[in-house]
């Protein structure tokens, strides 16, 4: 059946946001599917696909160094009825997640609360509350550094691949070019 309604066009002669037909629109769906598959890439190749050929190996016997054979459900009978270890680690994650993530909820509530109230001197404790996710940035950062430019890094070891004498990038020698 043939949609013959007309569409009605308000005095304006323009029509409303969103109608059908509204010029760019194409455009705009176009960017935001380019804006958007870097995440649809992730999902997929990241999340998704892995999270299914697990769910496959699952029904299989597989140990890496031959091809999976199926097996259907002989791996989750053996796991519920003869694997005493996977009665272990359930009871194990219930005990965690009833216990656990509770006590570290109400204390992370506890110390919010603690560091939201105008006190005399609440700013240096909430300054000192996070000094540590400073300070653990800086310390990975000069590591990175380290590894990159010490006497033996990869900075000196792609030069020797070229016949280029090293040296150490970041020393405590003071520089010839630093002002006395």
């Amino acid at each position: 059946m043939v949609d013959t309604a007309v569409r009605q066009v308000p005095a304006s002669g323009r029509r409303p946001p969103g109608a059908p037909g509204r010029p760019g629109r194409r455009k705009e769906a176009i960017a935001g599917y380019v804006f958007l598959s870097p995440w649809l890439l992730g999902l997929f190749g990241i999340t998704l696909l892995p999270m299914l050929y697990s769910l496959y190996l699952s029904f299989t016997d597989y140990d890496l160094l031959q091809d999976p054979e199926w097996v259907g459900l002989e791996n989750y009978e053996r796991m519920f009825t003869g694997d005493p270890q996977f009665w272990n680690a359930v009871g194990a994650t219930l005990l965690f997640a009833v216990t656990s993530v509770p006590l570290k909820l109400a204390v992370a509530l506890g110390v919010a609360l603690l560091l939201y109230r105008n006190r005399r001197g609440v700013g240096l404790y909430r300054s000192l509350y996070y000094v540590p996710s400073l300070l653990g940035g800086s310390v990975a950062i000069a590591i990175v550094w380290q590894t990159l430019f010490g006497g033996q890094g990869a900075i000196n070891g792609v030069l020797a691949v070229f016949g280029i004498p090293g040296r150490a990038w970041i020393a405590t020698r003071p520089s010839p070019w630093a002002r006395s």
